[in-house]
């Protein structure tokens, strides 16, 4: 087995960036969902709500800088505040610290509504599920978890139940991965991947965000791949369709890397 593709998303919801090779620690791939818009009540936006957020670009460099880059072209390198705010995901409150008001006011001349843009520090001060995971183990603005994995052999699976050709940037995960079987990932507890290792904790709830296409931005009319999910992959928790992941040893990952179950 292989790594097949790296996937970063700097802003939760924007257009991911496919990467050669990254950097994994503790909150996942570096730079990872690190910038994430809220709305007036301090609650985090995603393209669920938002579909032409999938639009947006954002590029994430090696010293932390963050290049915006909005549907028309025009781009933005964002600078950080010194204001702190208490910010919501799903049912987590934590301080994240405000952009500059420049940035804002960037933003403001960009979105046809009000959001303003914030960024989680390393160490995040916001803990992962403990039902899934260590004390200690944090996340970024990702929904629940530092890393999601999906298989190539999963995506051939649902293509086919479907009938339609699905982009893998559909599911937003991190590392996709080749794989003999479809959803062989459901039955690994730990991956070494080169030089890291990764405890895979929980299967990934799936939700509407799967129908929206994520080049035009337009939900699919029959709600597919959602509707196809439904039928072979309903369980107690959800609909489910990859794995989440915690980052259990560190390091550098590469396209091509073999990848090794542990457990």
């Amino acid at each position: 087995m292989r790594l097949l593709e790296i996937y970063r998303h700097p802003v939760k919801s924007f257009g991911g960036e496919l990467l050669d090779a990254a950097e994994l620690h503790d909150l996942g791939v570096k730079g990872d969902r690190r910038f994430m818009l809220i709305d007036a009540n301090d609650r985090f936006v995603s393209a669920r709500e938002v579909p032409a957020l999938l639009h947006w670009r954002a590029h994430w460099h090696d010293d932390g800088s963050l290049l915006l880059v909005a549907p028309n072209g025009a781009s933005h390198r964002a600078q950080l505040g010194a204001d702190t705010l208490d910010v919501t995901v799903w049912d987590d409150t934590f301080q994240a610290l405000l952009c500059a008001a420049d940035t804002q006011a960037w933003l403001g001349t960009h979105l046809d509504w009000p959001a303003r843009l914030v960024f989680v520090p390393d160490p995040s001060p916001r803990a992962v599920d403990p039902q899934y995971a260590q004390a200690g183990d944090a996340v970024s603005f990702a929904d629940g978890y530092p890393i999601l994995i999906v298989s190539d052999a999963s995506l051939d699976e649902l293509q086919a139940r479907a009938g339609l050709a699905l982009s893998m940037r559909r599911f937003r995960p991190n590392l996709v991965i080749s794989a003999t079987a479809p959803h062989a990932e459901d039955q690994w507890r730990r991956l070494r991947i080169g030089e890291c290792e990764l405890e895979l904790v929980k299967p990934c709830v799936r939700c509407v965000l799967t129908t929206i296409d994520p080049i035009t931005a337009e939900p699919h009319p029959e709600r597919e791949p959602l509707r196809s999910l439904i039928q072979y992959r309903r369980g107690p928790k959800g609909v489910t369709f990859g794995m989440n992941a915690l980052v259990r040893r560190g390091g550098l990952i590469r396209i091509d890397d073999p990848i090794e179950p542990l457990a």
